[in-house]
C-alpha cells in the first residue's frame, strides 16, 4: 500500500525549525504517516504502539514524500521516501475499532 503527500509550506512547525533552513519536524512527518495510514486503510484504525521508528534524512518544505506500508496482521512496517532515498523507516501495531 502506497501513498503519496507533501507538506504545506506554511504548515505553522516550519516557522522555527530552522530559521533560514527550514526542515520539517520528524513528529510532522509521523503524524502525516499516521493520516496517510488511516485514510488508505480506514478511519476506524486505531494506532495501538509506534515501537520503532528511525528517520535518516530530513525532509524539505513543499518537498513529495511517499508512504509505503507493508501489512502483516496487526503490524505494519513503514518506509518513507522522497524520491528514491528513504527518509524514515518504522513498525507500528494497529487493531480496527468497533
Amino acid at each position: 500500500m502506497k501513498y503519496s503527500t507533501q507538506i504545506d509550506l506554511s504548515h505553522p512547525s516550519l516557522k522555527g525549525h530552522f530559521p533560514g533552513q527550514p526542515i520539517v519536524p520528524g513528529v510532522v512527518i509521523l503524524d502525516e504517516m499516521i493520516k496517510a495510514f488511516r485514510k488508505e486503510r480506514g478511519h476506524h484504525c486505531k494506532i495501538q504502539k509506534i515501537p520503532s521508528v528511525k528517520f535518516l534524512l530530513p525532509l524539505e518544505p513543499g518537498a513529495q514524500i511517499e508512504f509505503i506500508f507493508d501489512i502483516a496482521n496487526n503490524l505494519v512496517r513503514f518506509t518513507g521516501k522522497c524520491g528514491e532515498k528513504n527518509i524514515m523507516l518504522g513498525q507500528l501495531e494497529y487493531s480496527i475499532a468497533p
